[in-house]
């Protein structure tokens, strides 16, 4: 794939995850209180443009997974409410494009491969992302995240594994770190069973989307909307 052409991917899985109706999430016909739709569909705009550059680099070597998560999330903010949206998202995106981008066969297998790749520079750049998300965040624990207690770790597993362990399995920072270790599994169903043209996954997400929240009942409702995005992402790069 171009850049340009991943720019274009992103951003339409973006726009068909947000518009997709999903039960607990905004969508074309709900919107959750202090999350519009629009400042959904506008952060997946804004942000579409840092996967241009992001594909440039990544695919010539000389870019860390995460590097230009910090970013993407910064302009995702532009003319929007000051509510910061899309973090999840953009974190597995970045993962899930890179491992597009670099994969010989199995995604999957490259996406397991990324934590442990680009060493203390993605760390931080995860740590960096965070605490511009949580800075808007309702929830104490996020707002008070300290980053500087993880910086030392050398790979996106070791802080994914230090996450785990000092929270419980019903925050959001355990259930990410956790999908990570075990596959994304969640990312996997949807991927599975999306149909390829963008029209039929529109139609086809809201069962998917019950029947995985049926098989992961603990799991954020918020993550399963990021995984939702980044299936669609690689459903659409199959047809490249």
């Amino acid at each position: 794939m171009t850049p340009e052409q991943v720019q274009q991917l992103v951003t339409i899985a973006f726009t068909l995850e947000a518009l997709s109706e999903k039960e607990g999430c905004t969508s074309r016909t709900t919107d959750i209180p202090g999350k519009p739709l629009e400042d959904f569909l506008i952060a997946g705009i804004n942000s579409g443009q840092v996967f241009s550059r992001f594909a440039q680099h990544a695919q010539n070597g000389l870019a860390n997974t995460l590097q230009y998560l910090p970013e993407a999330l910064a302009v995702s903010n532009e003319h929007k409410q000051p509510k910061t949206v899309n973090f999840g998202l953009l974190e597995v995106m970045f993962f899930t494009v890179h491992a597009r981008l670099t994969s010989s066969n199995d995604v999957f297998a490259r996406l397991d491969q990324l934590l442990d790749e680009n060493a203390n520079d993605a760390v931080r750049s995860a740590l960096e992302a965070r605490t511009i998300a949580w800075s808007t965040s309702h929830s104490p624990s996020k707002r008070n995240f300290d980053a500087s207690k993880y910086q030392h770790h050398d790979s996106i597993r070791n802080l994914y594994s230090a996450l785990r362990d000092d929270y419980d399995a019903s925050h959001a920072n355990y259930q990410w770190s956790e999908h990570a270790f075990v596959g994304y599994p969640i990312l996997r169903g949807f991927y599975e069973s999306l149909p390829p043209a963008p029209t039929e996954m529109i139609r086809v997400i809201p069962d998917v989307h019950a029947r995985l929240r049926q098989e992961y009942p603990e799991t954020k409702i918020g993550i399963l909307a990021d995984m939702c995005a980044a299936a669609i992402f690689l459903k659409l790069a199959d047809q490249v």
